[in-house]
């Protein structure tokens, strides 16, 4: 509903004064970081020139004084870029909220930040209890938590507005949640090079799955442009809002990240400081696994092993793959890991001539006294056990390590795990199992397989995951009690191997876990549903829940894509572009015309972004090749460059896992092409366009 000249008029006075405010407070606190400078500077100066004469103390107080300073000016700017950035859009919404205890509604407007003077709330932060009506609720009776119990009442008023460069475009009140006007204006427009934050147009259903505190592994699954990743970056942000001022205060070196690629974890890198909020700890499961894994140099990525698993791989190759990433082989390991404990053999302890431990002792304190530690440290407590008591038994004890290297050495067995996972495949009864549990594989050339890869200086992917988990039931996973929250993107992608790593890494943390088995890049390894994962995680609280709109794509698109694998449960919403342009089987793919077609289709268009997708980096150099050919520049990497227009990101599918671009071209080579093996890289490819489509092929594509 359209305002009223008066409401209008009362409307852009309102802004004014916000606009004002915004300006004072920003200039208050660039006049305070720069008396915070001067006093740092003053501090650091007096300790450089008094160095000689001055203590301990006085110098640690000194430096104290600055480093606190230092922080307090670093808390002022942040908040200054926030200030600044709302003076193009103070605030996105308002709600009237009449609290049943009083006579008059509350005007609530809503935006990025709070602002306030000493005596006004003139904007609440998006993330403030009181705010979540906004996004949950229409007209009528509501109820929020808050810290101090239940507060009831009635929304009286929902209003949106567009404000642009502090000007008041338009405004229009709405019993729904977020008007559609506003979503398809926000949905229209061109992406950018980097992820942008959704404030002004979160959804009930996201907003439900930000604003969860109590769920301690909580798993979304949605289809591709349903927002998963923002989602789990504005619940960082809302988590890291909420839990700011208490006494076990979350922060953000305390939220790890596991992003699918390191163009990803570029691509999301603005959207946490765009919401006033420092970057978490951002890494790929690769490299995190990497550092615990001292037994190899080196270590195949994940982008190169699902370029391996497409790329000239015989099928005993993915026979093998298949085996060391399904569910089952877990159990292969753990009979393994006993197969370890049984054999070992205790005899009596001696230490000149003295008996400090009888074979029957070391047996019990191994399988009764220390049996829930892991194998290896059972052995390290006996150890301990050891030496204490044989230094009881002396007048003139032994150095406690010189005794305990006495004990090690009439211990025998092997603490090489390199080797231990060799000879797990070269062992007659976990071939035997292995047998039974996979009959359809040769089980020698299986073996001979891991062998051959376990020799190589540089370990494959899919034996990290194995050699880390045997190592950490051997050994006892090096626990991680700093980190507070995980959040796993491209959930899908992991096996459950992975999961139970990570479980045992950070025993303490919250989970949110986000994926679409659809999306699954792995032909060897899937899910059909990511509820699944809850079992790994029986002894804490888990939710699963689904999202079901794809925001990103147009109408078109979108319903291009869920034909590719028949999926009934995506809804549509109601944007539209044209229809996919599909060609296929085009002769000489990359020189045709069509091709070419394509790429100036999308530069008349004006497109800020437009990416050709590639199934493998083969493919890509082809691509890459033909537009240097054409005077046509690409990049390979995400940039911080204002002006990307007319410029062709070119990347397998595996590295656009997360990415969105406004015109997207499906490259498909008969030879080797998404339609060849595999459908779900088709949809992944697909669902990466917001505007346009092109799909060219050399391929016959099913209509």
């Amino acid at each position: 509903m359209s305002l009223s000249p008066n409401e209008l008029y009362a409307e852009k006075k309102y802004l004014e004064r916000v606009l004002v405010l915004l300006k004072q407070q920003i200039k208050l606190r660039e006049y305070k970081i720069n008396s915070l400078h001067k006093m740092v500077t003053k501090h650091k100066k007096y300790m450089w020139e008094s160095i000689s004469r001055i203590d301990t103390i006085n110098i640690a107080v000194n430096k104290n004084i600055v480093e606190v300073n230092i922080g307090v000016g670093d808390l002022f700017q942040a908040k200054v870029i926030l200030l600044k950035q709302m003076l193009d859009k103070p605030y996105f919404g308002r709600i009237d909220f009449q609290d049943k205890n009083f006579t008059e509604p509350e005007k609530i407007y809503i935006g990025l930040t709070g602002l306030s003077d000493k005596f006004t709330n003139y904007i609440y932060d998006w993330r403030s209890p009181i705010a979540g009506l906004y996004y949950d609720y229409e007209l009528g009776k509501v109820s929020y938590q808050t810290p101090s119990g239940i507060i009831s009442g009635e929304i009286k008023l929902k209003r949106q507005y567009k404000i642009e460069k502090g000007i008041l475009k338009y405004a229009f009140d709405s019993s729904l949640n977020i008007n559609d006007e506003m979503l398809q204006d926000m949905l229209g427009k061109s992406t950018s090079n980097k992820m942008r934050h959704i404030v002004t147009t979160i959804q009930k259903e996201q907003n439900k799955i930000i604003r969860n505190t109590t769920t301690k592994i909580l798993i979304v699954e949605g289809p591709a442009g349903s927002g998963k990743t923002s989602i789990s970056l504005h619940r960082i942000a809302y988590l890291l809002y909420k839990h700011r001022n208490e006494n076990n205060k979350l922060t953000s070196n305390q939220i790890l990240i596991f992003s699918p690629s390191n163009i990803f974890s570029d691509y999301i890198g603005d959207v946490l400081p765009s919401l006033g909020e420092e970057n978490v700890i951002n890494t790929l499961f690769a490299d995190y696994i990497h550092s615990f894994i001292t037994e190899y140099k080196k270590m195949e990525s994940y982008s190169n092993f699902i370029e391996r698993i497409y790329i000239n791989v015989d099928q005993d190759t993915k026979d093998t793959i298949m085996v060391k990433m399904s569910n089952n082989f877990k159990s292969i390991i753990d009979a393994y890991i006993e197969e370890i404990s049984n054999k070992l053999e205790f005899s009596d302890i001696i230490i000149k001539d003295i008996v400090v431990l009888k074979k029957e002792q070391c047996k019990k304190l191994y399988s009764i006294n220390y049996k829930m530690l892991p194998p290896y440290m059972r052995l390290e407590k006996l150890i301990d056990y050891g030496a204490m008591k044989y230094s009881h038994m002396l007048e003139r004890p032994l150095r406690r390590e010189e005794i305990r290297l006495i004990i090690r050495s009439q211990i025998i067995y092997n603490n090489d795990i390199k080797d231990l996972l060799i000879k797990m495949y070269e062992s007659p009864t976990i071939k035997k199992l292995i047998g039974q549990k996979y009959p359809t594989i040769n089980i020698q050339t299986f073996c001979d397989i891991s062998i051959d890869g376990l020799l190589n200086t540089k370990i494959n992917y899919e034996d990290a995951i194995i050699l880390l988990y045997l190592k950490g039931k051997l050994q006892g996973f090096v626990i991680d009690k700093t980190i507070k929250q995980v959040v796993i993107d491209e959930a899908q992608d992991y096996n459950h191997l992975q999961f139970i790593i990570m479980r045992n890494i950070f025993p303490k943390a919250h989970f949110t876990i986000l994926g679409d088995p659809n999306q699954g890049l792995n032909p060897l390894f899937e899910y059909q549903t990511l509820k699944e994962i809850e079992a790994i995680f029986l002894d804490k609280e888990t939710e699963c829940l689904k999202l079901l709109y794809s925001y990103r794509n147009s109408y078109e698109i979108t319903r291009f894509c869920n034909n590719i694998l028949d999926l009934k449960k995506v809804n549509l919403i109601n944007r539209h572009t044209e229809d996919p342009v599909v060609i296929d089987t085009i002769p000489n793919l990359c020189n045709s015309d069509f091709f070419l077609q394509a790429i100036n289709d999308s530069f008349s268009k004006d497109y800020n972004t437009t990416a050709v997708i590639t199934k493998n980096k083969h493919q890509m150099r082809e691509v890459k090749k033909r537009l240097k050919a054409l005077g046509i520049e690409y990049y390979e990497h995400l940039t911080n460059e204002d002006n990307i227009n007319h410029k062709i990101m070119v990347l397998p599918i595996y590295l656009a896992k997360g990415l969105e671009f406004d015109a997207v071209i499906v490259y498909d080579v008969k030879e080797d092409g998404f339609l060849e093996d595999n459908k779900k890289l088709f949809y992944v490819a697909c669902s990466r366009a917001l505007h346009k489509l092109y799909v060219l092929s050399e391929n016959r594509i099913k209509k």
